[in-house]
Formats: structure tokens, C-alpha cells, sequence
């Protein structure tokens, strides 16, 4: 069986960029722009200064600098470094 090639890599979404809808994946994912929907990764997904995301989250990390509005997030863990905005629940399990 071959091995899956984007386990490894990170996909980006530009500050001047606008998604609204689902997004899935097998991915690590870097936001600088804007997410309206869902979110459901096996990989990490890192919100950056300029990111906004309004969205359920999934993902196995959430590395969180800009600001997250959302009804839930599950990972193994969410850091957070320099936080402007966390909104409603963060579900964590950390092994």
C-alpha cells in the first residue's frame, strides 16, 4: 500500500483569502485568512496573527495566535500564544 504523501504537508490560506464551507483532510493547515464552516483535520492546524476562524474545529493540535470562534474543538492539545480571541469551548484529551 502507498504511503499517503500529504500526511506531511502543510496546505496555507493567505490573510487575503476567504473560505466559506467545510474543509477535510489528511493535512496540517496554516490559516492567515478567513474560515467560515467546519474544520476537520487528522493533522495540526495553526491559526496565525491575521487568521479568523469561525468554525468547528478538529484537529489533532491547535496552535491558536489570531482568533477562534467555534462550538467545539477536539485535539491532543491547543496551545495558545499570544491570544486575541477564544471563544466558546475547547474539548481537549491529551495523551
Amino acid at each position: 500500500m502507498a504511503k499517503d504523501s500529504a500526511a506531511g504537508s502543510t496546505s496555507l490560506l493567505s490573510k487575503n483569502i476567504k473560505i466559506e464551507g467545510e474543509i477535510q483532510g489528511p493535512e496540517n493547515f496554516h490559516v492567515e485568512g478567513y474560515i467560515k464552516g467546519s474544520i476537520k483535520l487528522s493533522g495540526d492546524i495553526f491559526v496565525g496573527n491575521t487568521g479568523i476562524v469561525e468554525a468547528d474545529v478538529e484537529a489533532k493540535n491547535i496552535v491558536i495566535q489570531g482568533e477562534v470562534t467555534g462550538n467545539r474543538a477536539r485535539t491532543q492539545a491547543v496551545r495558545d500564544s499570544s491570544v486575541r480571541q477564544v471563544n466558546r469551548r475547547l474539548q481537549c484529551s491529551v495523551h
